[in-house]
Order: structure tokens, then sequence, then C-alpha cells
């Protein structure tokens, strides 16, 4: 796969979109160079526009074309070398247009093409990702924000991939026609190339804030999305218990702020657009006013030739803002998407299962191996929060704030970072530290603790599902502040996902077989019975077995239908125990 060869050299912030180009990038170098070709043939017009209007005007053969002598009588006597030339360059004219227009509809159903083939790739690969991600990876990213990059985020590669072979050939036609322009107008076109390039600071200034708004539109959508899903997930509930109006009022919350994000984003779109329509124009008229005020003669050849070259170039002119800023939020959404993919997947290396009966241990988890459901290598929201505390104290002690606040100030800011630095400590993200744990053959374990004691994470390191650091990885840096240093990261994201492990075999040995019942239990919406069977061919012995081990009789009498009582959607007739 492309992908897995990209990041083989090396991850940078643009892996995924190297990664979908290269996979198309012999059709992408095909459009490419059809475009060039598309852009050569139209540029070509201005050169046989010029001395064609001259013929017209003067009936001169200027390129001297002389292909026969006519004969004195019949139809081919009218082919004079004067009318020879003019015919010349009238079939030169539309076989150059004809040309081009088929290559531009070539070009468009090739580029629409490109576009649903890396759009559908790209979803691809969110899809497969999504089968193999670990637990540790579901607690970072939503649904919401899975949906969001299925549905939202990986259309911006539709836009971009259909429009970037034409993009990559402006330079070249840019190029030419300036070339053309300044041929034929002389120093005078410096006002128009002025006036260009005031258009590029200004797109880029406004592509600029439409990334901003764009990256917090995206967040702010995330959010709704979120809200939206969790309720339709869960309506039967909510009407269950006449939640509807709370709900409602959330997302109706959430769906405000981001229609406030989205509206200035659009009031600089639209700014955006009018600039697209007004620079074009700008550009006309400050080269036509500068060739006629310095004393020029503009005659009617030159005047077409001209506005040819103006309206060639108007669409390349039109494109580029439009293209950077579809590029930035291209931009954007493929980083988000990056961080999905990139996120850590289910090591099948970490579990060695193996069916020995002479076998002494059930489970083992050796080696004095580390478990934990992933380190964040950024400051978190409080060490945000406490360096705008410090902006705001310098700030106050500028503008003469007295001694006393100065001094409860700079405590606060003091234990603030104290508390920041104590969080970003790497033994605070271990679940599990340095595990040594067997379980005998024919054992039968219960493990008791606390809330959050890591019941849990211990039967999820049992079956891989979470990330390990070994024992002298651990011990070296338990006590190091994590995000300070890039070294340690780039350990500690190496070792945590390492099949080679220190001491040539998996941290963790299952023999025979096992199995894991979460603590969320998965219910059809059919009867107790029927979940009970759950597609098995039905035994009455096995079937009553099972009621009264699982302690079950008492409940079957009390409810109304017995075992053919229907279970609601996710169970909410049912107690938790049961």
């Amino acid at each position: 796969m492309m992908w897995m060869r990209t990041i083989r050299g090396g991850v940078s912030k643009h892996s995924l979109t190297k990664a979908v180009f290269r996979s198309f990038q012999r059709e992408y170098i095909i459009i490419v160079l059809m475009n060039a070709i598309q852009a050569t043939l139209q540029m070509s017009s201005p050169f046989v526009i010029k001395p064609l209007i001259q013929y017209v005007k003067t009936g001169e053969n200027a390129w001297d074309v002389h292909y026969f002598d006519p004969p004195e009588s019949g139809w081919l006597s009218l082919l004079t070398p004067e009318k020879q030339y003019g015919l010349t360059l009238s079939l030169i004219l539309v076989l150059t247009q004809a040309v081009s227009y088929l290559l531009s509809e070539q070009i468009q159903f090739k580029q629409s093409m490109i576009g649903s083939k890396s759009t559908n790739a790209l979803v691809g690969l969110i899809y497969e990702k999504q089968f193999r991600i670990s637990s540790a990876t579901n607690k970072l990213f939503k649904q919401g924000e899975i949906i969001t990059f299925v549905q939202v985020d990986s259309e911006k590669m539709q836009y971009l991939a259909s429009q970037l072979p034409a993009v990559a050939t402006l330079p070249f036609t840019l190029s030419l026609g300036f070339t053309l322009l300044f041929t034929a107008l002389g120093a005078s076109f410096f006002a128009g190339i002025f006036v260009f390039f005031v258009s590029l600071l200004v797109n880029i200034f406004l592509s600029r804030k439409l990334a901003v708004y764009q990256k917090a539109y995206m967040k702010k959508q995330d959010a709704r999305v979120n809200s939206t899903t969790e309720c339709l997930n869960n309506i039967k509930i909510i009407k269950l218990y006449s939640w509807v109006d709370i709900f409602k009022e959330t997302i109706l919350k959430n769906r405000n702020i981001e229609l406030g994000v989205l509206r200035s984003r659009m009031i600089y779109l639209s700014i955006t657009l009018g600039s697209i329509v007004f620079f074009p124009l700008a550009l006309q008229i400050a080269s036509f006013t500068s060739f006629i005020g310095l004393g020029h003669y503009l005659d009617l050849a030159t005047a077409y030739q001209v506005i040819t070259v103006f309206n060639l170039i108007n669409g390349p002119i039109r494109m580029l803002p439009m293209f950077i800023g579809q590029f930035i939020e291209f931009t954007v959404a493929m980083r988000r998407i990056q961080k999905f993919i990139l996120c850590d997947e289910i090591n099948d290396d970490l579990v060695h299962k193996h069916a020995r009966e002479d076998a002494e241990y059930a489970v083992e988890m050796r080696d004095a191996v580390s478990y934990h459901w992933g380190i964040h290598f950024e400051a978190n929201e409080e060490g945000k929060a406490e360096s705008k505390h410090r902006k705001l104290l310098a700030s106050r002690k500028a503008g003469g704030q007295d001694l006393k606040e100065k001094f409860i100030s700079e405590e606060s800011a003091k234990r603030q970072q104290e508390r920041t630095v104590e969080n970003q400590k790497l033994s605070n993200f271990i679940a599990l530290k340095q595990m040594d744990f067997r379980i005998k053959r024919g054992e039968f374990v219960c493990v008791i603790g606390d809330v959050g004691s890591g019941k849990s994470s211990l039967l999820s390191a049992m079956i891989g599902d979470m990330l390990h650091l070994p024992q002298n990885v651990f011990q070296k840096h338990e006590e190091s502040k994590i995000w300070e240093d890039k070294a340690i990261q780039m350990e500690l994201y190496s070792a945590s996902r390492e099949s080679q492990f220190s001491h040539g075999r998996s941290p963790i040995s299952i023999s025979s077989s096992i199995s894991y019942a979460q603590q969320t239990p998965w219910i059809q919406n059919k009867t107790i019975k029927e979940n009970i069977i759950f597609g098995a061919a039905f035994d009455q012995a096995r079937y009553d077995h099972t009621i009264k081990i699982c302690e079950l009789t008492r409940d079957i009498e009390i409810l109304p239908a017995g075992d053919m009582t229907e279970i609601g959607e996710k169970g909410i007739n049912l107690s938790g125990g049961q």
C-alpha cells in the first residue's frame, strides 16, 4: 500500500496527501501534460488574431505564403497568394481552438475521475483503519468525528484533486500570458503587474483568515454532529424519559455556535469572491489606461490581441484565490484525517497464544512491562491556561498593578505551573505498572478493587488492547517531563509500538482460547429466550442450566411474559445486573 511505503521513510504533516497523490501519480502527470498542451493551443490564438486583422484591413501577405501558382481559369484561380495567406491564418485559428476545446472536455472528464478515485481511496483508508484501531484510539476520537472525516473532510480531496492538474499549469499559462502582454503593451503593462501582485497579497490575507475560520468551523461542526449522533442513537430513551426539549436545546446551542463561525467564514468568502471579479477587471483597466496615458496609439489589431490574452488569463487569475482557499481547507482536513490514520492499532504480536496442554500457566503477563492507553505529548489545557495567565500577569505589571495583587497572581501562576508539570509526568499516564502476573491452569481468579483501580485495564491488556512500555524505558523516564523533550517523546512513541520485544518473546502469553465479555453488553431487540439461545439449536436441558447458574430464575418469574418478554433496544427495560 502506498500509505505504508510513504510513512516508512518518515512521517510529516503532509504524509497522507503525498500517499494519495503518489497512488495516482501517472494519471496526474498525464492530465498535467494535457493541460499544458491545451494552454499552449489557447495561447497561440493571439499570435494568429493580430496578423489576421491586419490582413483583413490591408490584404497584404505578411508571411509571404505561396503554396502554388493559381491557374488562369476555374475556382482555383481565386486562390491568389494573398488569399492563401488568409485561409492559412483562418485554418490555424479554427484547428487550434477545435483541438483545444476537445482537450478541455477530456481534461474535465479525467479530472473528475481522478478526483473521485482519490476521494474513494481516502474513504477506504479511513474504513480500514476503523477496523484496526485499538481501544486507546477509540478514546481519542468520537463517532461523530469519524463520520465527519468520511462525509466532509474527504470531500475536500474531490475538489482539489480535480483542480490540481489545471492549477499546476498556472505558472506556465500566466508566464506566457504576461510575456505576450508585455510584448504588446511594453512598459505600460507594469501597472497591470502591480495590480496582479496587490490582488495576490489580498487573496493570501483572505485565505489565511478563511483557514482560521475553517479550522474553528470544523471543531464546532464535530461538536454538533456528536450531539446529534448521540441523540439519534438513544432516541427511544430520550422519548421515554421526556428529555426531548433538553437535548433539542443542546443541539440548537451547538448549531448556533457553528452558524456563528460559519457566518464569519462566509463574510470573508464573499469578499474573496468579490475580489475574483474585481481584480481581473482592474488589471485590464490599469494596463489600457497606462498604455494610452503614456501616449501610445491603440490600434484595432493590438486591442483585439490584448483583449484575447486578457480573456485567456482571466480564468487562471480567478481560479488562483479560490484554489488557495480550498487548498488551505484541504490541508486542515488532511491533517485531521492523518491524525486518525496514524493512531495506534491493535498489536497482534503483543499476545502469544498457544494450545500446549502441558503449559503451567493459562495466563502469563511477564517481563515487568507497563501498559497505558496512549501518552499525549502536548501541554494540556491547564498548561495553556497557565501560559495565558502569565501573559495577563505581565500586562498587569506593565500597567502598575499593586504589590499585593502581583504577589497573589505570581503564586497562583506558580501553583498552576506545578500542577501542569506534575500531570505531564510519564507515571501519570501508566494504567498498569511493571506487570508480573500469572494464573495457573484450572484456577478461578477474581480481581477486586476500587473504581478506577485498573480492573478493566487488566482485562484489556490480556487481550492485547493496550499499548505497552518495556521495563527499562519506563524506569528511565518515569519522572521525566515528557512534553518538554522531543527525544523522549520519540523514544516513548517507538517503544510503545515495538514488535521486537526486549526478551525476545511476547510479554503476554495465553494458553488455549480466550473470550472477553465487556462491561457494555450487546443485546438484540428480541425476546430473552432468543438472546440466550443466540441463534444456536435449542436444548431445553442446557437452556434451563444456563438460567440457573446465571441466577435468572427469579427475574424471569417477575417479568410479564417470562422468557418470552421482548427486550427493548439496548436493553432499556432491563436492569444493569439483568
